[in-house]
């Protein structure tokens, strides 16, 4: 059985004590995995946190993270308003107690090397939160079903660690993970859509796209919005817009490119990486459409076929717990979801659509019980 609790209480010995008395009345004592998390405004107490939560509720392993915000939604696919229960939006802390089968907790180095030792099991899937390059570390060993994403803040975990036990912070630059022994239903895939057509760089300065199909860029990129992206996304659209390399046949050529911006006193577009001249673009968007159907896509494939998964833990970008509250999702687990945005990127590995590696503007889901293979 999963359950969750959460709390807005601004005092943060207060919140944590609502949030774990939660869960200990749902019966979530002893549970094999729970994640914590509590927005920046918390993070200064997090370790401290994390040991009294790990002394309360005797986990197996507990994951605790700073993330940018938080919502949980019930089973009634309602969001309370902040401050009340079941659900809060903005800033406090929540609690995910889920059963997930045998498994063990392990601090990544920045180099996603776990400290102190590799799990006493090949693990099946792992769940991590904390620094992008950490998370990178993880995947690039090859690990199957990875899922996680970049922390706001300091990162801990807590429960049976193996030889050493209790509760470890990780250091800079470093991260948390739940080695699983039996791989757990999560998926994940793009918040990303296209927006118009492929275009074709014809002037670029490094980072800079100068000119796109014979008009400047930025002039460009404007029309395309005009046509294609609803009035009520455009003042949050900045950090949801990205552009694609395409090859020869159509597919994409890497991963999306953050669009930073307009260029400085110019009519070009300031790119996160460089882009040759003559590559062929699509420009991609995130917006309150793409993030909808996103989440509805991972909470289907985790969640759904009859409501197997009684709760799941949903990571997203910022803005999709008020998406949530604005109208109810199709699948709902009965126990309900915790959505955790993150600060930067969902990290996928094997069974992540699009293949491993870190997307910007992912979306990813964790069911919090089985079934497991």
């Amino acid at each position: 059985m999963a359950a969750f609790g959460v709390s807005s209480h601004p005092v943060a010995a207060v919140a944590a004590g609502e949030v774990a008395g939660q869960l200990l009345d749902a019966g979530a004592r002893h549970s094999d995995l729970v994640i914590a998390a509590v927005t920046p405004g918390y993070a200064g107490a997090l370790a401290d946190l994390a040991e009294v939560w790990c002394r309360v509720l005797e986990p197996t392993v507990l994951l605790a993270a700073t993330v940018s915000s938080l919502t949980l939604v019930s089973g009634s696919a309602a969001v309370a308003p902040t401050g009340s229960a079941p659900g809060v939006t903005g800033d406090g802390m929540a609690l995910a107690a889920g059963e997930l089968g045998p498994l063990t907790g392990r601090v990544l180095d920045a180099g996603g090397l776990p400290e102190p030792g590799p799990p006493p099991f090949p693990p099946a899937g792992s769940f991590v939160l904390g620094a992008p390059g950490a998370l990178r570390g993880l995947l690039a060993t090859g690990g199957a079903g990875v899922l996680g994403g970049a922390a706001a803040g300091p990162v801990a975990v807590g429960g049976a660690l193996g030889p050493d036990g209790g509760r470890r912070v990780a250091g800079r630059g470093g991260a948390v993970v739940a080695y699983l022994g039996a791989r757990p239903a999560s998926a994940s895939t793009s918040a990303l859509r296209p927006l118009g057509s492929p275009v074709r760089a014809d002037d670029t300065d490094g980072a800079v796209l100068a000119r796109l199909d014979g008009s400047p860029a930025f002039d460009l990129l404007v029309e395309l919005t005009r046509d294609g992206v609803a009035a009520d996304d455009l003042p949050g659209l900045g950090a949801g817009l990205h552009v694609e390399r395409l090859g020869d046949d159509g597919r994409p050529e890497g991963p999306p490119i953050p669009v930073v911006g307009r260029q400085a006193g110019g009519s070009g577009l300031a790119l996160a990486a460089a882009v040759p001249t003559g590559s062929r673009l699509r420009f991609l968007v995130r917006d309150a459409a793409s993030l909808r159907r996103a989440v509805t896509a991972v909470l289907d494939a985790t969640v759904g076929g009859g409501g197997r998964a009684d709760g799941a833990v949903v990571l997203a970008p910022p803005g999709t717990g008020e998406l949530l509250g604005d109208a109810p999702l199709p699948t709902v687990p009965p126990a309900g979801l915790l959505c955790l945005e993150l600060a930067q990127q969902v990290a996928t590995g094997v069974g992540g659509s699009g293949g491993p590696g870190l997307r910007r503007a992912g979306v990813g889901c964790l069911a919090m019980s089985g079934p497991w293979s």
